[in-house]
C-alpha cells in the first residue's frame, strides 16, 4: 500500500479505492445489512482512508444504517482470525432478527486487505453468510480460495497499465507540453459465497 503524499512531481495513476468502499459498502446493503463494520487499519495508507470514505458515503445514503470502524491491528490473516473471534463472542447471543417480521439482518464486514477478511470467515465460518456478511477490498489470489470464497474488489491492474502507459508515452513524446496527471481507475467488485444469502 502506498503512504499518503501531497508532493507529485510525476503522473500517477491509481484505483479508486473511495469508489471501492462505495461498491462494497452498497453491495452490502443491498444484501440486507442494517450495520457495517470496516475492519481497517492504517490511516496513513491512502487506500485504507479513501476506503473508509466510500463505505461512509454509501452508508449515509442507506436510512437506517450504521457504520462502524474496528481496529484490524493489521493486515494480515492472523490479524483477521484475531477480530473474527473477537466479533464471535461480541454477537454470540445476537441473532441480527426482527422479531416482529422475523427477517435477518446480517451484519456486513469490509476488510481493509482480503488476508484480513480470509482471518475473519476462519473464525466466523459457521455463520457466514446467515450472520455475517464479508467483504475483501483487493481480489488477491486468496479470494477464491477456501472452504468460503470471498466476494472482493476487482483492483483494475489492466486498465492501470494501459492508462499509464499512455501518459508516459506521451511524456516522453510531449516533453514540453506534457502535464502531469492523476488518473483514477473505477473498480468493479466480484460477489462470491462470503456475502451471497
Amino acid at each position: 500500500m502506498r503512504k499518503r503524499t501531497d508532493d507529485i512531481s510525476c503522473c500517477n495513476v491509481a484505483e479508486d479505492n473511495t469508489q471501492g468502499g462505495y461498491l462494497a459498502a452498497t453491495h452490502l446493503i443491498e444484501q440486507g445489512c442494517h450495520t457495517i463494520i470496516y475492519a481497517g487499519h492504517g490511516f496513513e495508507f491512502q487506500p485504507v482512508e479513501e476506503r473508509y470514505e466510500g463505505i461512509g458515503r454509501a452508508v449515509r445514503r442507506a436510512p437506517s444504517t450504521t457504520l462502524e470502524f474496528l481496529d484490524s491491528q493489521g493486515f494480515l490473516f492472523e490479524d483477521g482470525l484475531d477480530l473474527g473471534h473477537r466479533l464471535s463472542e461480541r454477537y454470540a447471543n445476537h441473532d441480527n432478527a426482527d422479531h416482529n417480521t422475523d427477517e435477518r439482518y446480517p451484519i456486513g464486514i469490509i476488510c481493509c486487505s482480503d488476508a484480513v477478511a480470509n482471518g475473519i470467515i476462519e473464525a466466523l465460518a459457521d455463520r457466514i453468510p446467515h450472520d455475517f456478511l464479508v467483504a475483501g477490498t483487493e481480489n488477491n489470489t486468496f479470494a477464491e480460495r477456501g472452504p468460503i470464497r470471498l466476494t472482493t474488489v476487482n483492483n483494475p491492474g489492466e486498465d492501470m497499465g494501459r492508462r499509464a502507459a499512455r501518459l508516459l508515452l506521451d511524456e516522453i513524446r510531449n516533453p514540453d507540453e506534457h502535464i502531469h496527471s492523476t488518473v483514477l481507475c473505477p473498480p468493479t467488485i466480484t460477489p462470491r459465497e462470503s456475502t451471497i444469502r
